[in-house]
């Protein structure tokens, strides 16, 4: 400060004049010739000696936006807005050369970022701008009075991605409700996910990990989201319940409802073992409590598979990558338990599963009727320490055996283990 002082009654500054505030306003010039320092001037008037403030640099701003010269700004108004958090905003009305007249909405971020959100044109130029922050309300006026602004046009979007893809701070997700809003219209947006401002963050579909399953071996089934980053909102007004159903969720041939808990559908025994055929399709659906309303989007179906009702090898082994052939046992099962050996437990993933005969090259055997004879036939897939056992051919006919028939066409015939 000394150092200003003497600088300006040197003229080193290079200034006319800077204001030195005292108690009265004082001038130094470059035609001053003050020998003393600033700690040692003192006013006559005066009983206390006080040092004058003076300033030697001016404090200059840095531009948080610029504009062009065709634009003129009419208006200026900064704004914070939230409840449990806050929010930014600089309002800023122009004129342009051409006049077009705009206003342009900026979010201020953490960093000091300006991001622009939206620009709206208006007939009449906005001439003033107003904040009232009990109603969190912003008034414009021009030459034909004045009006409320909209703080935020989140209703206009109505997907996931298309409002926390906005830009606009003020806007986010509400998941359970499907719709677009500030936090503070959003019921339970204070738990997770229930409102989301963030795309990575919408859930693009619910889906079941597995994709086939053995009824006699029922299972708990996880679900997948996507993307990995999102997640269910938690804390939910009704508890989320699983459905799986054959055809349509109204008219279902087929269905069944499962708890949700864990990340998982908690499948009931006994309701899948009212299935009593061999196959079924079924949709699955993610619902909120018994709303029939599709909350979150779903990718997924579930096949169910009662293995134990084929009674044949190659039906078994074909019939789904969950059903496997016990070999000595001669079943169908998905659980490679039921087998007496497990490693007897076989699928159609591994080659050599059914026991199998070779047809003959001209696809049948014609043998006399009543006549014994004896049949070298090949064979494989047959397992070796069942060798010493009896194999028992089944042989099918074309048609029922007749007294007039004198021959027999045998053409094709299965291998019975005993």
């Amino acid at each position: 400060m000394d150092k200003s002082y003497t600088q300006c009654s040197n003229g080193e500054n290079n200034a006319l004049a800077i204001r030195l505030v005292w108690y009265t306003e004082q001038t130094c010039t470059t035609f001053s010739n003050l020998a003393r320092g600033l700690c040692d001037f003192n006013l006559a008037n005066h009983l206390n000696s006080e040092p004058a403030l003076a300033a030697f640099d001016p404090v200059r701003g840095q531009h948080l936006l610029r504009f062009n010269n065709s634009e003129e700004i009419t208006a200026v108004l900064t704004a914070r807005v939230g409840m449990t958090t806050t929010t930014d905003l600089l309002y800023v009305a122009l004129s342009t050369s051409q006049d077009d007249h705009f206003l342009d909405k900026y979010h201020i971020t953490a960093d000091g970022e300006v991001e622009l959100v939206s620009r709206d044109q208006y007939s009449l130029p906005i001439t003033l701008l107003r904040w009232n922050e009990i109603m969190q309300e912003i008034y414009g006026g021009n030459v034909n009075g004045v009006f409320v602004i909209p703080l935020e046009r989140c209703s206009n979007y109505t997907t996931c991605g298309e409002c926390t893809g906005s830009g606009d701070p003020l806007c986010g997700w509400c998941t359970l409700g499907q719709y677009c809003s500030q936090s503070v219209e959003c019921s339970g947006s204070s738990h997770t996910a229930h409102w989301v401002d963030n795309q990575h963050l919408c859930i693009a579909s619910v889906s079941l990990t597995r994709a086939s399953m053995d009824v006699d071996l029922i299972q708990s089934v996880d679900l997948t989201i996507d993307p990995a980053e999102a997640s269910l909102p938690s804390h939910p007004p009704h508890h989320y319940q699983c459905t799986l159903y054959h055809g349509s969720i109204d008219n279902a041939t087929y269905s069944l409802t499962a708890p949700f808990t864990n990340g998982a559908c908690q499948l009931q025994q006994a309701q899948v073992d009212a299935f009593d055929g061999s196959h079924i399709d079924l949709n699955f659906r993610l619902q909120l409590g018994t709303s029939t309303t599709e909350i979150f989007p779903t990718s997924s179906m579930l096949a169910l598979h009662n293995c134990s009702l084929h009674t044949d090898c190659l039906k078994c082994v074909e019939a789904s990558e969950v059903c496997g052939w016990c070999v000595h046992d001669r079943i169908c099962t998905g659980n490679p338990t039921s087998c007496r050996h497990e490693e007897d437990w076989r699928t159609i993933d591994e080659d050599g599963v059914c026991p199998v005969v070779n047809t003959p090259d001209r696809g049948s055997y014609t043998l006399p009727v009543s006549v014994r004879r004896e049949l070298i036939l090949s064979t494989f897939n047959i397992p070796p320490e069942v060798w010493t056992k009896h194999i028992v051919l089944l042989c099918f006919t074309r048609g029922a055996l007749r007294p007039s028939l004198t021959e027999l066409d045998l053409y094709f015939c299965v291998p019975s283990l005993q």
